[in-house]
C-alpha cells in the first residue's frame, strides 16, 4: 500500500488498472497491489465475518443514543494506527467494535453494551515451541506466565514457510486460546494441524512438509478475561533443522532451534 500525491495534470484516480487498485480514503488517497480473494476461507476467518456482522447489529438495534455517545467518548482517548495517517482517535463505533470484537473472539458471553474500564492483563514475558516432531507428530509450546483466571493467551501461527520469508506475521491464523485449565507445556500439534490442512490446496498429510530449514512462528497476546481487553504482543520465530534424506527413510525427530 502507498499514498499518491497527485500532480498538477491528475487530480485523481479510482477503481483498477491491471495489478493496482486505486482508491481513497478519508485519509487520502492510495494504491494497493490487487489480490484475488481467497475461494476457501479458514473456519477463523468465517468466525470473525459472523462476529462482525452480529456486532454491526448490536451497535444498530440494541443499544441506545445515550450508550453510542458513551463509546464516543471513551473512544477519544484511544488511537489507532494507519498506513496513510498515521495515528489518530477512534470513532465510538470502531471503539465499540474493537472492544466487543476481542472479547467475542477471546473469551465468552454477551457484548458489552457500555464502554468497559481499562483493564490490562498482565504482560507475556516469552512464548516457545519446546518440541516439534514428524513421528510422531509433536508440536509443545509454552508460555510465562502462564493463564488464570484473570486473563488467557491467544497463540496465533503460520503454515509452515520458507526460511527466507522475513515478514511471516501477515500469515497469521489463531492457533489455540489458552486458559487456566490448559495443561501446560500445551500439546498443539493437533491445532497446528487444523490450520495447515486449511492453508494448502491438497489434503496430502501436511506434517510431511516439515522437512529441513522450514520456518514456524508463534504470536502470542494475554487478553483480559472480564473485558477482553488484549495486552502486548510477543513473538518467536524457529528454524527446523533435520537431514532431509534421513527423514525421508527414517524419520528421526526434528530439533527445532530458536
Amino acid at each position: 500500500m502507498a499514498k499518491i500525491i497527485f500532480g498538477p495534470t491528475i487530480s485523481d484516480a479510482r477503481n483498477r488498472c491491471g495489478d493496482l487498485i486505486y482508491l481513497r480514503g478519508r485519509h487520502g488517497s492510495y494504491v494497493q497491489t490487487y489480490t484475488k480473494p481467497a475461494d476457501n476461507p479458514t473456519p477463523a476467518r468465517l468466525a470473525q465475518q459472523q462476529i462482525t456482522r452480529e456486532l454491526v447489529a448490536n451497535w444498530q438495534n440494541d443499544i441506545t443514543d445515550n450508550q453510542r455517545q458513551a463509546w464516543a467518548e471513551a473512544a477519544a482517548g484511544e488511537q489507532t494506527t494507519t498506513p496513510l495517517a498515521g495515528k489518530h482517535p477512534l470513532s465510538g463505533f470502531n471503539y465499540f467494535m474493537r472492544v466487543n470484537a476481542n472479547r467475542l473472539y477471546s473469551a465468552t458471553g454477551a457484548f458489552y453494551p457500555n464502554p468497559p474500564l481499562r483493564v490490562y492483563p498482565p504482560e507475556l514475558r516469552s512464548v516457545s515451541i519446546l518440541t516439534a516432531t514428524d513421528s510422531p507428530q509433536s508440536l509443545v509450546i509454552d508460555c510465562d506466565p502462564h493463564p488464570d483466571s484473570s486473563f488467557n493467551v491467544d497463540v496465533f501461527t503460520t503454515p509452515m514457510l520458507s526460511p527466507g520469508v522475513t515478514w511471516p506475521w501477515r500469515k497469521m491464523q489463531k492457533l489455540v486460546t489458552l486458559t487456566a485449565s490448559s495443561t501446560f507445556p500445551y500439546e498443539a500439534e493437533a491445532d497446528f494441524n487444523a490450520i495447515a490442512i486449511a492453508s494448502e490446496p491438497t489434503l496430502a498429510p501436511q506434517w510431511s512438509a516439515l522437512l529441513a530449514n522450514k520456518k514456524i512462528a508463534l504470536l502470542a497476546r494475554p487478553v483480559d478475561t472480564a473485558t477482553g481487553t488484549p495486552g502486548k504482543k510477543i513473538q518467536t520465530t524457529a528454524i527446523v533443522q533435520g537431514a532431509t534424506d534421513a527423514m525421508l527413510s527414517g524419520r528421526p525427530p526434528l530439533v527445532l532451534t530458536l
